[in-house]
């Protein structure tokens, strides 16, 4: 069995490898960031706004950018209904003091956030698997296509279309647009999400160590990275509560007796991490933000054919080993051994968190394929292992190179969708039809001008969604809209946005918009005014206070009703 001191001793054997491994995805990922920034055109301003998920990037920005204000309860900057601040959260509240601390831009945060991080997700992964597999080699290999490997969307996704099926985007392959879907791409996008998926293979490692050596010290373990889990990311905690309790199940169901320690083991874990599940179901019963925050974030998976094929030949090769293992142990043609142990808690991760992610109740399924990718990847290199023993492989080791035929054939299957989102990435920062990446340097200055005459969570913004989306995580204000999540009611928002901006109305339905959303400043651009008719100029209740070639801010005050 793999202790601690053998997990030591082969991260410190194989340190050139994880080193290696690590530089190779900063470059990958902090490649198209530079070539965004560097490409910038004069006179405009680098959003940092990504291919995946663009609209939820500037979201994570504004929590930065609160920090860095002093305010280390947070709020929802997407919506203008009075809040109370609610929101605590150590992973933005890190960063966001080393943001202040060094006076960092929001975006130089986020992406120092996810270089920092890489690490430790890194030497996690190594020890999760050094538990399992003996050889180096395999240990090697599992890496390799945890950091690397995709599904098969990049092949399927021209046969298929996500705007023309009901559903848009949940109809669309996840491996080219989910950031949770697998490894590379949670680096590559966000680093929220690699804190949590390093605490959730913190907390599988703890408990199995709990059950394995029954010590309590262990299970505190197990509970206190759950609790932190639950503390910046709680969308997770069917996975961390089902997947641990249906293994000391079936531990129980073949030992035929009831383990009362393996009971006491889980009870630790659930209790230790209770608070911050408690916290958020009070908060999103009792707080119509919070309330809408979770019914909007996340989202279903893909229908689960499109889903298997989103991994690809990770599950197809995954599957049959692990259903030839499953047969085996419960009808006892193995022995017992702690490998076989947390090969079985890898069964019950990838065919109970393959159940999980499509439970009715559940409104967050595709959050859930967190990590999801790690036991198929057990699986598929045990496939492999076995596949060298077998008469055809040896036949093909005499006409080819394996390995070099093996390395192309990952490159351009396993790898395609990975690249191609890479490749997406640079390509929106080359498109110069494409507005999102860059703004109008007049249009940032008068963000600037904004933040410096506005009062944080006084003020509140209208102005359309695009630039709605930027104010929050560039200067820290409140806007009416800006976030299909964020923002409560952003349908019936978004129309009223529109019917505003699209004619002149009366001047009564004006003001009575403008109260009842507490409106206290236009952002005015040339967005808004291809939007419609509506033109600030002769508005009693608007007064001029900034104005450059592209952008006028407006003060909005004396709104009285004519009678």
């Amino acid at each position: 069995m793999a202790d601690k001191n053998m997990i030591f001793e082969l991260l410190r054997q194989n340190k050139k490898f994880i080193l290696g491994l690590i530089t190779a995805i900063w470059i990958l990922t902090v490649l198209p960031v530079f070539y965004g920034y560097l490409t910038t055109p004069p006179n405009s301003y680098f959003t940092g706004m990504e291919y995946l998920a663009p609209g939820d990037f500037h979201s994570y920005l504004s929590y930065f950018e609160q920090i860095k204000q002093g305010s280390f309860i947070l709020r929802d900057l997407y919506t203008g209904e009075e809040q109370t601040l609610s929101i605590f959260n150590p992973f933005f509240l890190i960063f966001g003091l080393v943001g202040k601390l060094f006076d960092l831009p929001n975006i130089v945060i986020h992406h120092l956030a996810r270089l920092i991080l890489v690490p430790f997700l890194i030497v996690t992964l190594f020890a999760f698997f050094s538990r399992i597999f003996k050889e180096k080699s395999h240990i090697r290999l599992a890496m390799f296509f945890a950091v690397f490997s995709s599904g098969l969307g990049f092949f399927i996704a021209p046969f298929i279309s996500s705007y023309k099926t009901p559903g848009g985007y949940i109809h669309w392959p996840m491996d080219l647009w989910v950031p949770e879907f697998n490894i590379f791409l949670t680096i590559l996008r966000n680093p929220l999400y690699i804190a949590a998926l390093t605490l959730i293979i913190l907390t599988f490692l703890f408990f199995i160590n709990a059950i394995e050596k029954n010590k309590i010290k262990w299970s505190v373990a197990a509970g206190l990275t759950a609790f932190f889990l639950f503390l910046i990311h709680p969308y997770h905690v069917l996975t961390i509560y089902v997947i641990p309790l249906l293994w000391i199940a079936l531990l129980m169901i073949k030992e035929r007796i009831i383990v009362f320690p393996y009971l006491g083991h889980y009870l630790i874990l659930f209790l230790i991490s209770l608070p911050p599940i408690i916290y958020t179901i009070y908060l999103t019963l009792t707080d119509f933000i919070a309330y809408n925050r979770y019914y909007s974030v996340g989202g279903p998976p893909t229908v689960f054919w499109l889903t298997i094929l989103s991994y690809g030949f990770l599950f197809l090769l995954a599957i049959s080993s692990c259903l030839n293992f499953l047969k085996k142990i419960f009808s006892k043609q193995t022995n017992e051994s702690s490998q076989n142990n947390i090969l079985l808690f890898c069964a019950i991760w990838a065919i109970g968190g393959l159940l999980i992610i499509y439970l009715p109740f559940f409104k967050h399924g595709r959050r859930l394929t967190l990590g999801l990718q790690i036991p198929l990847i057990v699986f598929t290199v045990i496939t492999l292992m076995n596949a060298q023993s077998a008469s055809w492989y040896k036949k093909l080791k005499n006409i080819v190179n394996i390995k070099a035929a093996f390395l192309l054939f990952f490159i351009m299957v396993f790898m395609a969708s990975n690249i191609y989102v890479l490749v997406s990435h640079f390509q929106i920062y080359t498109d110069r039809s494409n507005k999102y990446a860059h703004i109008p340097i007049e249009v940032y200055q008068a963000m600037r001008w904004l933040k410096s005459n506005t009062t944080p969570n006084q003020d509140i913004v209208l102005t359309d969604q695009y630039y709605g989306n930027l104010i929050p995580g560039i200067i820290g204000r409140t806007v009416y809209l800006g976030h299909f999540a964020e923002t409560v009611h952003f349908n019936l928002k978004e129309r009223m946005l529109t019917a505003f901006f699209s004619k002149n109305r009366s001047y009564n339905e004006e003001v009575q918009f403008l109260k009842d959303n507490r409106i206290t400043h236009i952002f005015y651009t040339e967005n808004l005014k291809k939007s419609g008719g509506w033109r600030p100029e002769n508005r009693s209740y608007l007064s001029i206070i900034f104005e450059n070639e592209k952008a006028a801010v407006y003060k909005i005050s004396d709104l009285k009703l004519n009678q």
